[in-house]
């Protein structure tokens, strides 16, 4: 997957990305619901593109079948899956915790290049790595949605 991340990064130039800042992923556990509900309080705003899918739950990936979702903003529950390399097309990408679980996408974001903007609420459990990261260098943090 590393990769592919790469290679997707490398191909959406920063000025060629789509303008939202993106999640796609289970929307149920709190600190997600409130995400959600900031960018349905600011829906009119076009500036969020929320993805309440869960990954494995469709067959294909959202760059295999784009007919399926188109990458726009608004919040849709689009039929098909956004791979970790699905994500390099937008600007600004949303890292929430899950409840106690660890954000596993994290890695795959950064790899990215977009700015990614970490939810410290909800991300108590950290992968060995995370420690060496830098808020305000290798992500934006803030502390809930």
């Amino acid at each position: 997957a590393r990769r592919r991340v790469l290679a997707s990064a490398a191909k959406w130039p920063w000025d060629k990305r789509v303008p939202y800042a993106f999640f796609a992923g289970d929307t149920r556990h709190p600190v997600r619901k409130e995400m959600l509900q900031v960018a349905k309080d600011h829906e009119a705003d076009r500036m969020f593109a929320i993805r309440t899918v869960w990954i494995h739950r469709a067959e294909k990936t959202c760059a295999e079948a784009p007919e399926l979702d188109d990458g726009g903003p608004g919040i849709r529950e689009p039929g098909c899956r956004y791979a970790p390399e699905d994500y390099c097309r937008f600007k600004y990408l949303l890292n929430l915790g899950s409840g106690g679980n660890y954000a596993n996408k994290f890695k795959y974001l950064l790899l990215c290049g977009s700015l990614v903007i970490h939810v410290n609420r909800g991300n108590s459990n950290l992968e060995f790595w995370q420690h060496a990261l830098v808020p305000g260098v290798h992500y934006l943090s803030v502390q809930s949605a």
